[in-house]
């Protein structure tokens, strides 16, 4: 249940979000120019060297490969369910993201460079990483029941995920409301794609 609630929360968030990018909301604007100016300050040559890798990793390009092995992977380990409820959400997701992104139509901001085209809103690095950390969680929690180790890892993706959610503010490629859209839209989609989950995620079952 409470899942369910998390993921209608995040969906109600969300279109209230994109209604107030879309109609230029001066709170928006705000918490933009805010988190900009703080990303500015803390630019410095090794800083972006590292955010620069962390752009490429979390890629929507990247993440698909490494999305697409662990679909092949799990098609061969004979849970044809899985790896075809998980190609669904993932890709799913990335669709979605697509339409969004050609109904708002935000401009990327001013500083942005040349290789990050196209739209703005939402951050197609964020969802993804986003996506593969929850997907990945999924199939964690299903496979363990020993707390230390669910709490470790998903310490380690909530962290990642805001490592990329700070990256495409610090490279000037996105806003930050931006990147909370995209947390808000893989929460509310992987939300209603888990309701379908398939049979294998309802038994106790090894994956690796």
């Amino acid at each position: 249940m409470s899942r369910r609630i998390t993921a209608g929360v995040s969906a109600v968030l969300l279109v209230i979000l994109t209604v107030m990018v879309t109609t230029g909301n001066a709170i928006v604007t705000k918490t933009d120019n805010l988190f900009a100016n703080f990303a500015a300050s803390t630019v410095n040559p090794v800083s972006t060297i590292l955010f620069k890798i962390i752009k490429f990793l979390a890629s929507p390009a990247f993440t698909s490969v490494l999305m697409l092995a662990l679909v092949v992977y799990l098609f061969y380990k004979r849970s044809q369910g899985l790896s075809v409820w998980l190609a669904i959400s993932f890709f799913g997701g990335s669709a979605i993201a697509w339409v969004i992104k050609h109904l708002v139509r935000r401009p990327r901001p001013a500083g942005a460079s040349k290789s990050d085209d196209g739209f703005s809103y939402p951050s197609g690095h964020v969802l993804c990483a986003a996506m593969l950390v929850i997907l990945a969680l999924v199939i964690l929690y299903h496979n363990t029941e020993d707390t230390k180790t669910r709490v470790i890892w998903t310490i380690v993706g909530c962290v990642w995920i805001l490592l990329v959610m700070f990256d495409r503010v610090y490279l000037q490629a996105h806003h930050i409301t931006d990147t909370l859209a995209s947390v808000l839209l893989a929460s509310c989609w992987l939300g209603l794609t888990y309701e379908f989950r398939p049979q294998e995620l309802k038994t106790r079952r090894r994956y690796y």
